[in-house]
């Protein structure tokens, strides 16, 4: 079982430098849990990363596609 966090899910959802790699361990172990607000905290994050450009919109975008899709 792995707890996800907000920031991990970020990582796996945006392509960070580390992101491929969170990603790939977290779609190997699907015996997920996570906190009832992760949802919202990686919204934040998202958010947050637009705003200051660190994600663009098509990007942003894309974060929160995936985040609705997540196992």
């Amino acid at each position: 079982m792995i707890v996800v966090d907000a920031s991990c899910l970020y990582e796996a959802i945006t392509g960070t430098i580390n992101g491929e790699a969170v990603r790939e361990r977290l779609l190997a172990d699907p015996d997920q849990v996570a906190p009832h607000v992760v949802d919202v905290e990686v919204m934040n994050l998202v958010r947050r990363n637009l705003i200051t450009g660190y994600l663009d919109a098509t990007e942003a975008d894309q974060a929160i596609d995936d985040l609705l899709q997540w196992p």
